[in-house]
C-alpha cells in the first residue's frame, strides 16, 4: 500500500532460483539507487475485502541492488517475515481494541446523556455484552503482547489467533452498538457516529481482510495435528507473569521468536484454570457458573484434540473450521488467565461476573453447551460500565482515565 509514493521499500524478494524455505531474502530498497528500467510500478487496483482500498504493486526484473540492502542473512526472508509478523499480529489488534473502547464510551454517552432515568432496558444487553467482549479482546491482546517477551519461542500460534479473532469480535460488537448509536441520518456529524465510522473503515486493515485471515490459518492449520498428539493436556502451564498485567517484562528480542513447533501454553492454561475452579467452586453463584464454563471449554478442547489427531498429513479446507474453533479457545484461556491473576486491587475484575459474561458469549459463538449467566450478571457488568463512564475511566483492563 502506497508503494508508488514511498521513499523506501522493504521487499521479501526471491534471491535463489529454487523453491524452498531459503529462496527469499529481505531487502531494504531506496528507489533512487535502483535502475529504473528494471523496476516497474504497477497500476493501483482495488483490494478484495477492503472497500475503497487501492494497492499499487512493484515488479522487479533481474534488478541489481546495493550490498547494504540485505537485511539479516541471504535466504532468511521467510523466517524474518514470520518472526516480525508476530509483532504485527499482536500489536495491531491491540490498537483496534483501543479504538473500539472509544466507540463503546461514545455509545454509553449516547445512551445516558440527558436522561433523568436509568439507561433504557433495551440497551442493557448490547452495552454489557460489548463491554465483556472488549475485555475478552483486551485479555487476548495483552497476553499475546506479554508472551512476545516472556515466551517468544511459543507465541506464534497465539499471535496468529489474535490477528483474526479480535478484529472479528470487534466487527460484531460494532454492529451490536448500532442499536444504541442509531443510524447516522442528519446527525452524521455527531462525534459518536464519526468514531464508529472510523472504526468500521479501519477494522479491515487490522485483519488485512481475507488475505490476513488466510495467512493466520496457514500458521495454525499445519500444526493442529501435532498439537493434538503432543501438546494438549500434556504441556505445562505458562508462568503466572503471563497474565499479571503490571508485572515486569524482559526486553523483547525478535531473534528469539519461534515460527513453528513448541507447546500450546494457553491450552495448558485453560485446562489448569478449569481444574482449579472445579476443585474450589461453590455449588451456586458466579463461581459455580464460571467453573461450568471452564469445563465446557475444556470439553471442546478434548473434542478438538480427537478431530485434529485424525487430520491427514496435508489437511484440507475442513481444517480451517477447526482452526477457527481453536482460536476462540485461546480467547477463553486468556480471559480465565487474566481473571485468575487478579490480586484484588480492582474489585470488578476480581469478581467473576465479567469473565462469566465474556465466556458465555464465546461459548455461544462456538455453539457449545454451557451454563447461562446467572441473574444479575449482566446488570453487574453494566453497572461497572456506567460507573466508569461517570468517573471518566476507560472501558478496558487498565480502567485508567479515558482519553478525549
Amino acid at each position: 500500500m502506497n508503494a508508488s509514493r514511498a521513499g523506501a521499500w522493504v521487499a521479501c524478494a526471491r534471491t535463489a532460483p529454487r523453491r524452498g524455505p531459503h529462496s527469499h531474502s529481505v531487502l531494504l530498497l531506496e528507489p533512487g539507487e535502483l535502475p529504473r528500467a528494471q523496476v516497474r510500478r504497477l497500476p493501483r487496483v482495488p483490494t478484495p475485502g477492503m472497500r475503497g482500498t487501492l494497492f499499487s504493486g512493484l515488479q522487479f526484473t533481474h534488478c541489481p541492488v546495493p550490498a547494504n540492502a540485505l537485511v539479516g542473512r541471504p535466504g532468511e526472508g521467510t523466517a524474518l517475515a514470520l518472526r516480525t509478523l508476530q509483532i504485527d499480529h499482536c500489536l495491531i489488534p491491540a490498537v483496534a481494541v483501543a479504538a473500539a473502547e472509544t466507540v463503546l464510551r461514545s455509545a454509553v454517552h449516547a445512551a445516558s446523556s440527558g436522561r433523568s432515568t436509568p439507561v433504557a432496558r433495551r440497551w442493557h444487553k448490547p452495552l454489557a455484552g460489548v463491554f465483556a467482549d472488549l475485555l475478552t479482546c483486551d485479555s487476548m491482546t495483552t497476553v499475546a503482547l506479554r508472551a512476545l517477551s516472556l515466551l517468544p519461542e511459543r507465541t506464534h500460534l497465539l499471535a496468529a489467533a489474535v490477528r483474526y479473532v479480535v478484529p472479528d469480535l470487534l466487527r460484531e460488537n460494532l454492529e451490536e452498538l448500532t442499536t444504541v448509536l442509531g443510524t447516522p441520518g442528519h446527525e452524521h456529524a455527531a462525534p459518536h457516529h464519526r468514531f464508529a465510522d472510523k472504526l468500521a473503515r479501519d477494522l479491515p486493515f487490522a485483519s488485512l481482510g481475507h488475505t490476513g485471515t488466510a495467512a493466520c490459518h496457514a500458521v495454525i492449520v499445519p500444526q493442529l495435528r501435532s498439537l493434538a498428539e503432543h501438546s494438549w493436556f500434556r504441556a505445562a502451564e505458562p508462568p503466572p507473569e503471563l497474565f499479571r498485567t503490571g508485572a515486569d517484562l524482559p526486553a523483547l528480542d525478535h531473534r528469539l521468536l519461534g515460527i513453528a513447533g513448541g507447546e500450546d501454553v494457553l491450552a495448558a492454561s485453560l485446562t489448569g484454570s478449569a481444574g482449579r475452579l472445579a476443585a474450589t467452586a461453590s455449588t451456586h453463584g458466579h463461581i459455580a457458573v464460571l467453573a461450568g464454563l471452564a469445563e465446557a471449554f475444556t470439553g471442546e478442547l478434548r473434542t478438538l484434540r480427537s478431530r485434529c489427531a485424525a487430520l491427514p498429513a496435508h489437511p484440507g479446507p475442513a481444517a480451517v473450521i477447526l482452526s477457527d474453533r481453536y482460536a476462540l479457545l485461546q480467547a477463553a484461556a486468556a480471559v480465565l488467565g487474566i481473571w485468575e491473576a487478579q490480586d484484588g486491587t480492582d474489585a470488578f475484575l476480581t469478581e467473576p461476573a465479567w469473565a462469566v459474561l465474556a465466556l458465555s458469549r464465546l461459548a455461544r459463538r462456538l455453539g457449545i453447551r454451557a451454563p447461562a449467566p446467572p441473574d444479575g450478571c449482566t446488570a453487574q457488568v453494566l453497572d461497572e460500565l456506567l460507573a466508569r463512564h461517570r468517573t471518566g475511566r476507560s472501558c478496558d483492563l487498565d480502567a485508567g482515565t479515558a482519553g478525549h
